[in-house]
């Protein structure tokens, strides 16, 4: 800004100053030599002192051999204005920075992700699924054969389907309560892996919860209306109070066939089902860092520990 007002300054003085060059050239022949000398110095000087001296030299150069007295009166002119406008200027540029230094917020550690919605709603129960007395007086290994091939049945319904060990579900259902976001990484061959964004609701009455599933893309560009690729849903309905640890708890996964492959979708419940399921400390601590929206949390540490896994 100084800068700026400096070149005009200059400029507009320089061309007042040709204007005027042609009327005042018999005044500026009447001066002493010995005069001339000793102003000149300072003269030159206060113009010099203008960052753009440089590109008027030459123009001033011829001015003052045309023109000493007009030449003379606009030095003096700067010399009277440059120091109160420089100084203004220096003033509301400090007042300027000063405002901004006590106007600008203080740094905070970036929040905790927040849910897109209500993570706690109204969600079906088993018997809104299939006819719970089928199932009634069966243990666990005939209550997951029944489950499996109900679903097998389902030809047109692209599902996944399993039974899960209470003891094994207790840890899952306790973590997705904890940790209710995260993100998966899904292989897609020579592309590499593409992110899948995980969010739990859960039942306001039994323990049972679906995992919710869309591409990580998707939803940082749409939020809560990104088209789902994937559900999972556990039914804890069977759950023996006298002997929970023995009870079974019922898993089925919709998907998008035109997204997800058979293998895809499985691998997807699979991964789910270890970083929640099992004790790990690596594990936990990446849930931790994304659902806290820590700077620590990198997508390449979720991505490695895949690798290691066999799913």
């Amino acid at each position: 800004m100084l800068a700026m007002l400096n070149r005009h300054l200059l400029g507009k003085s320089l061309n007042r100053i040709q204007s005027n060059s042609a009327r005042l050239m018999l005044a500026s022949q009447s001066n002493s030599t010995s005069t001339k000398s000793n102003s000149d110095s300072e003269e030159d000087n206060v113009l010099k002192e203008n960052p753009y001296y440089g590109v008027y030299a030459e123009k001033l150069r011829k001015l003052k051999e045309e023109n000493l007295t007009a030449y003379r009166e606009k030095v003096e002119k700067l010399k009277s204005m440059k120091k109160p406008v420089v100084d203004k200027l220096s003033k509301e540029v400090n007042n300027l920075i000063t405002e901004k230094q006590t106007s600008e917020p203080e740094i905070k550690a970036k929040p905790a992700r927040r849910l897109s919605q209500s993570y706690l709603v109204k969600q079906k129960k088993l018997d809104d699924v299939m006819n719970v007395e089928l199932l009634q007086g069966k243990n666990a290994e005939e209550i997951s054969k029944i489950w499996i091939q109900y679903h097998k049945e389902k030809k047109d319904t692209p599902v996944v389907s399993a039974a899960v060990p209470y003891k094994n579900y207790k840890l899952f259902y306790n973590k997705s309560i904890q940790y209710p976001m995260f993100v998966l990484p899904l292989p897609r061959g020579d592309q590499g892996y593409e992110f899948m964004f995980v969010q739990f609701q859960h039942n306001v009455d039994v323990s049972n919860c679906t995992a919710h599933l869309t591409p990580l893309i998707a939803y940082q560009k749409h939020k809560e209306n990104a088209p789902e690729c994937m559900s999972i849903e556990y039914y804890s309905d069977l759950i023996r109070e006298n002997d929970a640890d023995n009870s079974t708890v019922l898993m089925r996964s919709f998907y998008d066939y035109k997204l997800l492959s058979p293998m895809e979708a499985t691998c997807l419940v699979n991964q789910l089902r270890i970083f929640y399921e099992n004790k790990n400390t690596r594990h936990e601590t990446l849930l931790k860092l994304f659902n806290e929206g820590h700077s620590e949390f990198h997508y390449s540490d979720v991505i490695a520990c895949v690798e290691t896994l066999s799913i």
